[in-house]
């Protein structure tokens, strides 16, 4: 899915005119309004991948002197899952910049990730969720960061909803909206 196609659909629901998938000029405030919506949909991207539905990669990696830095991984890491080497699970410590093991060489790691931040133009193809969904999760922070918390509340119930018709297993947490 695109990520234009979910923001043109919260511009719809909050009663604007679906200005980004036209080509036509926009005003600044119109600029501001899909900012701040490609924001509130990157926010509720790290709330999925970090809180509900975590966002895996096996990659391949080379230990120097025991150490893997983070920084020299594809992707953000949220969370070591596991080290394999030649078929076999390593033993591993998660440091607070590396990974630490006691080989040098190659290796798989696989890891959960957080997302790199999207713009209007990107393509969502591994995030596991509806375009519906993530369109509720986006009102919710709107509508939060304008101080309406009963329009948050509402489409962060309907939000969750969606994750739990998708995942029955996924407990979510409680949030006060006063």
């Amino acid at each position: 899915m695109e990520v234009i196609e979910i923001i043109g659909q919260s511009l719809k629901m909050i009663g604007e005119t679906d200005f980004v998938t036209k080509k036509e000029s926009i005003t600044a405030e119109q600029e501001r309004l899909k900012d701040r919506l490609v924001d509130c949909l990157n926010f509720v991207l790290r709330e999925v991948a970090t809180d509900y539905l975590p966002f895996t990669v096996k990659e391949k990696v080379t230990f120097t002197n025991g150490i893997l830095h983070y920084c020299d991984l594809a992707e953000t890491l949220a969370k070591v899952v596991l080290l394999e080497r030649k078929g076999k699970t390593e033993k591993f410590e998660a440091l607070s910049d590396s990974v630490k093991a006691e080989f040098d060489g190659e290796a798989e790691l696989t890891y959960r990730y957080i997302p790199q931040a999207v713009g209007l133009y990107h393509y969502l193809d591994d995030y596991r969720l509806k375009t519906e969904y993530l369109v509720n999760g986006v009102l919710s922070y709107y509508y939060f960061s304008c101080g309406m918390y009963d329009l948050a509340e509402h489409f962060e119930k309907k939000f969750h909803a969606g994750i739990k018709r998708e995942l029955p297993s996924v407990v979510l947490p409680q949030r006060r909206w006063q």
